[in-house]
């Protein structure tokens, strides 16, 4: 009997615990997010300077408070808070554009600890003057080129987990840059970049980091499709021909390239053809004139080969199905029409952004 009021008195304790650390959590963060509201409210550089600077240093004290790893942050919209898979670590992470319109980055990595305010915290300086755009070397959280992250990969080689993380940089006014990169701990130390990413298809050369860059008025996909196990991404070439090697020219061609970890690496796959999710739903407009029945009707989506007779550009035969947009076996293809040029928008100008949502 006196185990059993010993056991219960020890699980009131824990729970009672437990919900003050969840009511501290939640007033840190309300705090956090009034912080984070004045500096994208900032007005010019001096005011976002001083906003960042007091919102970093809240930040930092913030992440040594219990609870932080299962807190979902909810109210930072523009900071990314991603946790790995395996719950090791959790980064926060989020960028602030100048008046000139390049982009700082600022991060933490977040380690669980063993005891309350044990958490360890792990700051990353960004440094443009002594590392080149995009490094080749190993670097550290101390020396580091700045991107925000926006998924974890892990994966094992030799009994080692080493993490994959897909990260973007807003670069400059003319271009951006979305980059593969690897994280990886020894013992507490975290180190930046091992060579994991074959350089070209079938090549004996590894890459500690992959980087794509592109133009400001491109939207480029690299993400992780969980479905068929690879990072797909968009391959990208020169608007035209003479502007080749210049890469605030260079757009997607429709053409898409993968990673796919295989015997220790990250294999790099030319040429692949991806379709959309056959079990995607829309609604689509079907008037009945006899009003007995509703005007909107529910159907798959159906997969459109963006390598078609009507794709802009020089028409692209692609290897494989690399999911299940598949056509079916004996049914004839489908006749697309050709599509017609429209004129080039004009370009908006923009407010200061966070680019935390563009790959979640």
């Amino acid at each position: 009997m006196y185990k059993l009021v010993l056991i219960l008195a020890l699980l009131s304790f824990n729970s009672s615990a437990q919900v003050e650390a969840d009511t501290a959590m939640i007033r840190i963060e309300s705090e956090l997010a009034v912080l984070l509201h004045n500096l994208r409210q900032s007005k010019n550089d001096t005011e976002r300077e001083l906003h960042n600077l007091t919102f970093y240093e809240a930040m930092k004290m913030a992440l040594r408070k219990p609870g932080v790893m299962d807190h979902p942050f909810s109210q930072l919209t523009t900071v990314s808070t991603i946790k790995s898979p395996d719950n090791v670590f959790r980064i926060f992470n989020w960028n602030i554009e100048t008046d000139q319109l390049s982009h700082k980055h600022f991060c933490f990595v977040v380690k669980k600890g063993r005891g309350i305010g044990k958490n360890k915290v792990i700051e990353f300086r960004e440094d443009k003057l002594t590392i080149p755009s995009e490094p080749s070397i190993q670097l550290s959280p101390g020396r580091w080129y700045g991107a925000l992250y926006y998924k974890i990969i892990p994966v094992k080689k030799s009994g080692k987990t080493f993490y994959t993380v897909l990260g973007f940089n807003g670069n400059t006014r003319s271009s951006n840059k979305k980059i593969l990169e690897v994280f990886w701990f020894r013992g507490n130390s975290l180190k930046i970049g091992y060579p994991l990413f074959e350089a070209s298809e079938h090549s004996d050369e590894l890459k500690r980091r992959i980087f794509f860059e592109y133009s400001e008025k491109a939207t480029v996909r690299v993400n992780f499709e969980a479905e068929i196990g690879k990072i797909v991404f968009n391959h990208l070439s020169p608007e035209s021909e003479n502007l080749k090697d210049f890469k605030e020219f260079y757009v997607p061609d429709l053409t898409y390239d993968a990673y796919y970890w295989k015997d220790g690496i990250w294999k790099y796959q030319k040429d692949i053809q991806v379709g959309n999710k056959t079990n995607n739903k829309i609604k689509i407009y079907n008037p009945n004139p006899t009003g007995k029945e509703d005007e909107f009707s529910v159907v798959k989506t159906k997969w459109e080969d963006p390598t078609s007779d009507g794709a802009v550009g020089e028409k692209h035969v692609a290897t494989k199905i690399e999911n299940d947009g598949k056509r079916k076996k004996g049914s004839p293809k489908k006749v697309r029409k050709k599509a017609t040029k429209e004129p080039r928008k004009k370009r908006r100008k923009t407010k200061n952004r966070s680019a935390v949502e563009l790959d979640q």
